[in-house]
C-alpha cells in the first residue's frame, strides 16, 4: 500500500491492455482524514491469490489532483 503524495498527468500512447480486473474503492479514515484506498486483485490468472497487486491510498490533496486530471479529460 502507498500514500499518493502527486498525482502527475502526460500524454502519450497507451498499449494494448489484455487483462481486464475489478477495481474496489473504500471510503475510510487513514491517519485521521477521509481518505480512498484504490486495489485490485489482479487477475483471475494471478499466480499468488488473493493478494492484492496494487493498493493505493489517496487523500484529499492527491484525489482533487486526479479528479482535476478526470474532469479535464473526461470534460466532466
Amino acid at each position: 500500500m502507498a500514500l499518493i503524495s502527486q498525482v502527475n498527468s502526460s500524454c502519450g500512447t497507451i498499449d494494448n491492455q489484455d487483462t481486464t480486473i475489478p477495481l474496489e474503492v473504500t471510503v475510510g479514515v487513514y491517519s485521521g482524514a477521509t481518505a480512498i484506498r484504490i486495489g485490485s486483485d489482479g487477475s483471475a490468472a494471478r499466480q499468488t491469490q488473493p493478494k492484492p497487486s496494487q493498493v493505493y491510498v489517496l487523500d484529499e490533496k492527491s484525489a482533487r489532483q486526479l479528479y482535476d486530471i478526470i474532469k479535464t479529460t473526461f470534460n466532466f
